[in-house]
């Protein structure tokens, strides 16, 4: 018996144990069936982010690395690499992150804040790791750290692969804005696309732009997650049907999946870390085994290859129809996942989970803003519309309200050709649903727009967006019998008519037969079905053609033109990289929506009974703002899943889809607004097409109303031009959503007086300014150090995070120790930019001369060849004048044209060719000296930026609808040459006209002279030393292997009508020069003047811009309030009631 009771004593804790867990086992039997928690309260409160040690000083850091190294990366010191060594670091800074980026998203869910959804086809974001580890506060630790174990941080940082997912400024924008949000503590999510391979990697060969693609994703990102989890299903082409109740449906579509990629954004020192998610295509199938065993290797893997090819690559090239129609598939792609995931978010939200009931979506613009960056993501609007009808039964008014509130649109561009428009019959044939919801939208559009303006006619047809005009119908041949006469359609035809099948008719009546050699009508078979095209020739040779097709032979005169030939080319063969475009642009567009809705039904709101997801309040939690056109797809796509998967009516779901969704326009230039072809829309999402024809129907169906007898403004404002067969993009962001915005109060205005007139009469409350911004974190703090700590020994940290305290320098505008720091600062950036030109470029540059910068995208409107005309004219000037008392001035462009872009591929070559010129030549010596950087991107940027003394923004007044490197060489020192454009224009009343070099015709001036009539020539005769460059050039100077290689650059100079006056504002421009070499000679009033314009760029920060978004458009209230580090807890909210009703609910709010 002791003996017994003894060995039951010694194994009394195991014992206890068990029988505790047969106790829980036994409790739960019930309770999982019903519940289904695994576990009890005080097991889940052990997985917890509280015990996790944070990178609080050097020693732990070290210790956090030596872990990744050989647990993570599995490897030693013997075998490791440089890149091993990088990714260890990346890892170590990211466990200091993560904690934070997961309180973040607990508090977002117990505050059930409002959110705003930034939708954006391009992100251009920079290297993360030292963005992080200044966000974080944690750059000395971490620095120290690799000191002491013998590894450099520089060296490390530069080994990390730079996602450039955006082609230039939309991109860096976006990117920009994600910072602001985060560090202004607004509960925000980016979407976008994860491209396999982003915008190309340049090589500049014998002076030629070369492409290379540039693999991002070729070492492991150690920044994204996936989120398999949160996969969301896309579809395209199939048909739409009436169900048994009536209701639209779309059917037998094609699905391909969209898997989200979250990266975190954190915010600078308030231990906020918002999400960008990406989503990559993932094919429905992966792999079809009856065809491999079957020997049919390649169709084993075809619906993969094709499926994955939707984020394959950043703006397929769009000169063909695949092209075309993959480009709608990426837009509508990142519309309908984005939206269906905003409407899912919104479902999980905390007051979906109160009661027993179907989601209400009368809230959803009080919880979601949807802001589309730019025409590519709208197909929000007809999305989200579809999401609010199709799924969650939403009627149709209160889903286009909801749409309309919650969507809002930033246009970013002022070039007409940037305007997406898409041809009906590939938009109908991608997305059928979208298609008819488009036309509803145009019909209630026009509808309002003919009451408003009932006579004009020709507005309703600039602003609809379905033209139904261009509907062909084929006859068949007429009967022979009863007929007086017959004729064959060609002599050899008639001939054989009558001595083969009619022989027997020929014998009888050989009076009624004659021959007719065919004619085609031009009015139909090109002025109507081909519109463009028309348009082309009338523009070369008027248009009399029209009643007389003899015309056409003028033609013969541009056969050797590169121009129209392009253009030809351009009208004529449809482009596959549209259709991989579309594709991108609807992938990151699906992939988003629905992620945001899942996060809104996962949200704590909705977990607090066994009810339906309540979409009312979903404007209310989720904010999505589209950056540019395309993500425009996210309004049809958060329709879509609010109508047919959370089976809301159409007037409900367009309601909560236009007060979540915002747009901001990026463009003045009707041509640049997105526009795709129907049958390519409709064919790859079929109900997206639907959604947008009815969300089009709608539309003109308001415009009508408002201007009942104006048919011209109907055509004007529909969303869908069936005479063009295009939907267009621009349009469906402006009608979908509930706020439009410009990115400069110059583009604001003209946007307001020029491509959206009629859309800004129909709805002036829409439309207003969002001046662009630039984060202060990478364009001072990070990029210039030794600027930024000088800035803060003066006036202290305060400027991170409120840009406006830099006007507290001009106090020090006449210190003479401060302007000396200023100057030393700026000579050490020249000399650090000069070595590294060296090392990568193998050219010299001299520290001492002034750096005269131009770095951007290279584009015609932005004139890199105008300021080539003027490196001429001082090359000329210096070898007339040898002795000349000039300064020294080394000439940096840099810039990557589009590779379709040959114009401008060949401005990069004449600008490397003078640049070879001038260094050849030893009468210039150290006096000038041009160089063509390759590659630009962030990070040769944050490289040239901090050493510019003179900033060029010399596009013509008009065309740039902002511009951001303007601000960031502003920011750091750099004194602006420029027009009156974009945001130069602020630029200049913030800083004074007597601290910025202007020059060139106005707006006004511009618009006037063309209306006069421009001629090129005039300046040409009247200008020597503007003759005496152009004659160069034309005369093989620069070429001398090639004489005529810059023929068409000369043809395109000296044409009457060409459209970017480079000629006109040339003189002024040699003038401006003329003042900035006399200032810059006086070194010290040069510096007051950088001194001033540090100071005045406080305007000029992403947070400003962000904080007006959230106030004027999202409806979000930005916070100074730091979160609470990791391990004091998770957030709580006093007024929840949730933990009383349940002992643990899964969040899964990401």
């Amino acid at each position: 018996m002791d003996q017994e009771k003894s060995k039951s004593n010694g194994n009394n804790k195991d014992a206890t144990v068990e029988d505790k867990k047969k106790q829980e086992n036994s409790s739960d039997s019930t309770s999982s069936k019903k519940h289904a928690p695994a576990l009890k309260e005080n097991n889940y409160k052990q997985i917890s982010i509280r015990g996790i040690p944070l990178l609080e000083n050097v020693e732990e850091v070290k210790k956090v690395f030596n872990r990744h190294l050989h647990f993570t990366i599995v490897k030693d010191r013997d075998v490791a690499t440089d890149h091993d060594y990088y990714e260890s670091i990346a890892y170590t800074v990211r466990d200091h992150l993560v904690s934070r980026w997961i309180r973040t998203n607990q508090y977002h869910f117990e505050t059930d804040q409002k959110r705003v959804y930034y939708l954006s086809l391009e992100y251009h974001m920079g290297r993360a790791l030292s963005n992080c580890m200044i966000n974080l506060g944690i750059e000395n630790s971490v620095d120290e750290a690799l000191y002491e174990m013998g590894l450099n941080i520089e060296e490390l940082e530069e080994l990390e692969s730079e996602a450039a997912l955006g082609n230039g400024g939309l991109g860096r924008l976006a990117a920009c804005y994600l910072d602001s949000m985060a560090t202004l503590g607004l509960s925000a999510y980016g979407y976008g696309l994860r491209y396999d391979y982003g915008i190309f990697a340049q090589k500049i060969e014998d002076g030629y732009q070369k492409e290379y693609p540039e693999n991002w994703l070729r070492y492991a990102c150690p920044w994204e997650i996936s989120r398999p989890e949160f996969l969301v299903p896309v579809q395209y082409y199939g048909k739409v049907i009436d169900d048994k109740d009536g209701k639209k449906k779309w059917v037998e579509y094609i699905t391909v999946h969209a898997m989200p990629y979250d990266s975190p954004i954190p915010g600078y020192n308030n231990n906020v870390v918002n999400t960008l998610r990406l989503w990559s295509a993932k094919a429905s199938e992966k792999f079809n085994f009856a065809l491999f065993n079957s020997g049919d290797y390649i169709r084993a893997v075809s619906e993969q290859s094709s499926s994955e090819d939707i984020t394959r690559v950043l703006y397929p090239n769009d000169d063909f129809d695949e092209g075309k129609i993959l480009r709608l598939k990426q837009e509508y792609f990142l519309v309908s996942a984005s939206v269906q995931d905003i409407i899912a978010r919104y479902k999980r939200s905390k007051i979906n989970l109160k009661a027993d009931q179907q989601v209400d979506f009368t809230n959803f613009p009080d919880k979601a803003a949807i802001q589309l960056n730019d025409t590519h993501p709208a197909l929000s609007v007809a999305e989200l519309m579809r999401l609010l009808i199709d799924v969650e039964n939403l009627d149709w008014d209160q889903a286009f309200d909801l749409t309309k509130r919650t969507i809002a649109f930033t246009n970013h561009t002022l070039l007409p050709e940037a305007l997406e428009k898409w041809p009906i019959d590939m938009f109908e044939k991608l997305l059928p649903r979208h298609f008819q919801l488009i036309k509803d939208i145009n019909a209630h559009h026009l509808d309002i727009v003919q009451k408003k303006w009932p006579e004009d006619k020709e507005r309703m047809k600039r602003m609809t967006i379905i033209d139904d005009e261009a509907k062909k119908v084929n006859m068949g041949y007429l009967s022979v019998v009863g007929s007086h006469a017959v004729n064959g359609v060609a002599q050899m035809h008639s001939d054989l008519l009558k001595s083969t099948i009619m022989k027997d008719f020929y014998e009888l009546n050989p009076e009624k037969f004659q021959n007719k050699t065919n004619g085609i009508t031009p009015r139909r078979w090109l002025l109507i079905c081909n519109p463009d095209l028309a348009d082309l020739i009338t523009t070369k040779i008027g248009e009399g053609w029209i009643t007389d097709l003899s015309q056409l032979k003028q033609l013969r005169d541009y056969v050797d033109d590169e121009q129209f030939i392009r253009d030809i080319q351009r009208v004529k063969f449809f482009d596959e990289g549209k259709i991989l475009r579309l594709k991108q642009e609807y992938f990151l567009v699906s992939a988003s929506v629905q992620d945001i809705i899942a996060r809104y039904k996962r949200s704590k709101i909705n977990l607090k009974a066994d009810q339906k997801v309540d979409f009312t309040n979903f404007p209310d939690k989720a904010a999505i703002q589209l950056n540019d056109t395309h993500p425009a797809l996210s309004v049809v796509e958060l329709m879509r899943l609010l109508i047919d998967v959370e089976n809301l009516d159409w007037d409900q779901a367009f309601d909560i889809t236009k007060r979540t969704i915002a747009f901001t326009n990026h463009t003045l230039l009707p041509e640049a607004l997105e526009k795709w072809p129907i049958d390519m829309f409709q064919k790859l999402l079929p109900r997206h097409f639907q959604l947008i024809t009815d969300i089009n129907a709608h539309h003109l169906d308001i415009v009508q109303k408002k201007w009942p007898e104006d048919k011209e403004r109907m055509k004007r404002m529909t969303i869908i031009d069936d005479e063009a067969k295009k939907v267009n993009m621009g349009y469906l962001s402006v009608v979908g959503s509930h706020a439009v915005n410009g990115v400069a109060q110059m583009h604001s205005d003209l946007l307001k007086s020029t491509i959206m007139k009629d859309f800004y009469e129909l709805n002036p409350e829409k439309f207003q300014n969002k001046t662009n911004g630039i984060t202060p974190r990478r364009w001072l703090l990070i990029c210039n150090p030794d600027l930024a700590d000088l800035i803060t020994t003066k006036i202290g940290e305060g400027w991170i995070t409120d840009l406006s305290q830099l006007k507290q320098l001009r106090d020090y505008v006449d210190d003479e120790q401060f302007i000396r720091d200023i100057q030393r600062v700026k000579f050490e950036n020249k000399e650090r930019l000069s070595k590294f030109v060296k090392k990568n470029f193998n050219v010299n540059i001299n520290p001492n001369s002034m750096f005269d910068v131009q770095v951007k995208r290279i584009h015609e409107y932005k004139r890199q060849l105008l300021n080539c005309l003027r490196v001429i004219t001082f090359y000329n000037r210096i070898k007339a004048n040898p002795n000349h008392d000039a300064i020294q001035r080394t000439i940096i462009f840099g810039g990557k044209a589009a590779p379709g872009y040959k114009t401008a591929k060949l401005i990069i070559k004449l600008i490397c060719n003078v640049a070879r010129t001038v260094s050849e030549d030893p009468v210039i010596g150290d006096r000038l000296r041009v160089v063509f950087l390759e590659n630009y991107g962030v990070s040769l940027a944050e490289k040239i930026i901090p050493a510019v003394d003179l900033s060029e923004q010399i596009s013509l007044a008009g065309l740039e609808a902002s511009g951001t490197s303007n601000m960031k060489m502003m920011l750091n020192g750099g004194l602006t040459i420029g027009t009156m454009d974009g945001a130069n224009v602020e630029i200049c009343e913030e800083v004074g006209k007597d601290n910025i070099f202007t020059f060139g015709l106005t707006y006004k001036e511009v618009d006037e002279l063309r209306e006069k009539g421009y001629n090129a020539k005039d300046y040409y005769e009247h200008n020597a030393e503007l003759k005496q460059a152009i004659e160069q050039i034309r005369d093989g100077v620069f070429s001398p292997e090639d004489p005529n290689l810059f023929s068409d650059i000369v043809k395109s100079l000296l044409e009457s009508d060409e459209k970017f006056m480079l000629l006109a504002d040339y003189e002024a421009y040699m003038k401006a020069h003329e003042r900035v070499e006399q200032l810059y000679k006086d070194g010290t009033e040069w510096t007051k003047k950088c001194i001033l314009n540090i100071a005045a760029a406080g305007k000029f920060s992403s947070d400003r811009a962000i904080r007006e978004y959230a106030k004027d458009i999202w409806n979000v209230t930005p916070t100074d309030k730091k979160l609470p580090s990791p391990d004091v807890g998770r957030p709580q909210n006093e007024d929840d009631s949730l933990e009383n009703t349940r002992p643990h609910v899964r969040r899964q709010d990401y």
